[in-house]
């Protein structure tokens, strides 16, 4: 759809100013008629009967203020807005048109390949593969370059190494992969756990009867630690406590004279 253009000052410029009723009608309807026709600003005689009465002397008017000049078979914008030429608008129209077909294009050579896809088919080239739209996403497909290997960390790798030497002697399989070594990296750098304790804690697990069927990787070392950490300590205070009583026990048998098979010695005042 093209558009006649009526200027945003039209209410208060001077050369519209004056004006008769039937004049402005005329102006613009004819322009419109125009510009749907694209007849570049020429109105013929007989398309004025399409517009209001007094049509003639409207004409006569446009003519005078120097809007309009006759010409053969009508009357002719003297200025006719470069937006509603004949070229410019085919060359819109053309413009579509090609958009369409473009359109129309993509989506057929997409539909080949979805159907190759479902179907099967793989007899030679497909012909959706030389389709400019299937080539362009082709050279829109970028490979990044594998990423570096981390540098070899002893702290790591002893790590990996005391895990892996006690799993295989649980009578369990165990192979040091990039996956233990990441976990490793990360129980010491993320979560900040403490070297030394760590090779403890996994004499303390692969020694344990649960835990020894359980941790048997190093990612799994790194979910648990937290666990086994706690039931570590608590085991260790356990012992801590049985040892404190067994203690006190030798203590009062000694002083009773019992830790050695002797009879009891008699206390001070007599009591035995």
């Amino acid at each position: 759809m093209t558009f006649f253009p009526v200027p945003d000052e039209f209410y208060r410029d001077p050369q519209f100013l004056g004006w008769s009723a039937h004049a402005y009608a005329l102006w613009m309807l004819a322009g419109s008629w125009s510009a749907d026709r694209t007849t570049d600003g020429f109105v013929p005689t007989a398309a004025l009967a399409l517009f209001p009465q007094d049509v003639s002397a409207a004409a006569d008017e446009l003519v005078e203020r120097g809007i309009w000049r006759r010409a053969r078979g009508g009357y002719q914008y003297v200025t006719w807005p470069e937006e509603c030429s004949r070229a410019r608008i085919e060359a819109k129209k053309e413009a579509w048109r090609q958009r369409q077909r473009k359109h129309r294009s993509s989506g057929a050579a997409m539909s080949r390949v979805t159907h190759a896809g479902v179907t099967g088919e793989s007899s030679g080239e497909s012909p959706a593969s030389s389709s400019p739209v299937i080539q362009k996403e082709k050279k829109r497909t970028t490979f990044s370059s594998p990423a570096a290997p981390k540098p070899r960390r002893e702290d790591v790798e002893a790590l990996c190494a005391r895990l892996a030497e006690r799993v295989r002697a649980n009578g369990a399989k165990a192979t040091v992969t990039r996956g233990w070594r990441d976990a490793a990296r990360l129980l010491l750098d993320t979560d900040e756990r403490d070297h030394d304790q760590a090779l403890r804690l996994i004499d303390w697990a692969t020694g344990d009867s649960f835990w020894s069927a359980t941790v048997l990787s190093m990612g799994t070392f790194r979910r648990q630690y937290d666990r086994l950490l706690l039931q570590a300590r608590r085991e260790q205070q356990a012992r801590q406590q049985t040892a404190r009583v067994s203690d006190t026990d030798a203590n009062i048998a000694r002083l009773l004279g019992a830790a050695a098979g002797q009879a009891p010695r008699a206390l001070p005042g007599g009591a035995r």
